[in-house]
């Protein structure tokens, strides 16, 4: 009886674990400002748009580079976590 319910339990760990690597694997996608139209009459507001533009794109690349890190790690060691909770479950099959 113990055996298809420790089966199932470890067959949803691994699973979870692939998930997990999986979204590890995932990066959040780079942020990209499109600047739309520009100001014939005022081409050096244009430029001071384009550098103020550039430094806020700049301070959220390092945000998001440093949340695609944070998550990564925190991502594969869940999977590592669901994986030795899979190895516990068909170990428990032999002991029961």
């Amino acid at each position: 009886m113990p055996f298809p319910v420790w089966l199932l339990i470890a067959f949803a760990f691994f699973y979870f674990a692939f998930i997990f690597w999986q979204y590890a694997n995932t990066p959040l996608r780079p942020f990209t400002v499109r600047i739309k139209g520009e100001n014939p009459e005022n081409p050096d507001s244009d430029e001071e748009k384009k550098a103020m533009v550039n430094n806020i794109q700049e301070d959220i690349q390092g945000y998001i580079k440093a949340a695609n890190d944070v998550m990564t790690t925190r991502f594969r060691i869940g999977a590592m976590g669901f994986v030795i909770a899979g190895l516990t479950a068909i170990v428990s099959i032999f002991l029961s």
